[in-house]
């Protein structure tokens, strides 16, 4: 968590000074960097997201503040400043690859909710929404891998990949192959378990003894999945998906335990025990 709060307090110390000046990922960067990327260059290493909380939790906070901004000015640049200096205060984690493109691991409901919040305006703002740039801080520079599948088996092997897709049809989750990754932020899928995980994260998980696992809400929803949770499939409202949620991961906390903790999860936050 230390590591963490420094990260982010250079990434604000970063956007508040050093934002006019701070490049465009490209050839040079390195690890550590921080560098914008437009929303068309971000490439997935996920193919889905919670759209549902996506749009109950992430769209409304950039919403509001573009909202606010533009309300004040009317000025497209200002709603940008607004937004990056919201969206810098998270870690926009990338990884630099062989083919010259940068692989977001972590923030893809964020990204996705800019997205959505500069396409609902375009009309307003005059921008095109994936010509928008977000803030990254270069995670690793894997771009001294020989090939790109060398690439993404050291991907994989680093968790920096989640290798499964929910699929609309069976309402099951199926092997994913990254070569099938979708290239763009807005051809994401839905996968509603990653929705009730999201949602449900702060009421039914123990904190994280690590910094650096990611995926962790995909690993609990497909566990869910497998052992019989169907209510993600039924959004009545928020509070609602939320409370059937947080009472299957706590009651079902010590089996998901047992039987979903695989290598590169060891350390990931953990369902809390029902009172």
């Amino acid at each position: 968590m230390k590591k963490l709060i420094i990260l982010l307090s250079l990434i604000v110390l970063s956007f508040t000074l050093f934002a006019k000046d701070t490049p465009f990922c490209g050839s040079s960067t390195a690890k550590g960097d921080n560098c914008y990327l437009l929303l068309k260059d971000i490439y997935p290493t996920q193919a889905n997201i919670g759209e549902y909380q996506v749009k109950v939790r992430n769209l409304p906070k950039y919403q509001e503040i573009g909202d606010k901004a533009f309300d004040k000015t009317h000025s497209a640049a200002d709603v940008q400043k607004a937004i990056e200096k919201e969206q810098a205060k998270k870690i926009f984690p990338v990884i630099k690859a062989p083919d010259g493109n940068f692989y977001l691991v972590d923030r893809h409901h964020n990204t996705r909710a800019i997205y959505e919040y500069y396409l609902t305006n375009e009309r307003e703002l005059h921008t095109d929404p994936l010509g928008v740039r977000v803030l990254m801080t270069v995670e690793k520079d894997y771009s001294d891998s020989a090939t790109m599948q060398d690439f993404w088996e050291k991907m994989e092997q680093k968790n920096y990949f989640w290798p499964y897709e929910f699929d609309q049809k069976t309402k099951e989750y199926i092997g994913y192959d990254y070569a099938s990754l979708p290239t763009n932020i807005v051809s994401l899928g839905n996968d509603p378990y990653r929705s009730a995980m999201g949602l449900a994260q702060k009421e039914a998980f123990e904190d994280p003894s690590s910094d650096d696992i990611f995926f962790f809400q995909f690993k609990w929803g497909k566990c869910a999945e497998q052992l019989g949770f169907i209510d993600p499939l039924k959004f009545d409202n928020t509070e609602e998906v939320v409370r059937r949620s947080v009472d299957f991961l706590t009651n079902n906390g010590d089996e998901m335990k047992a039987k979903c903790i695989g290598k590169g999860y060891e350390n990931m936050p953990i369902p809390k025990k029902s009172s």
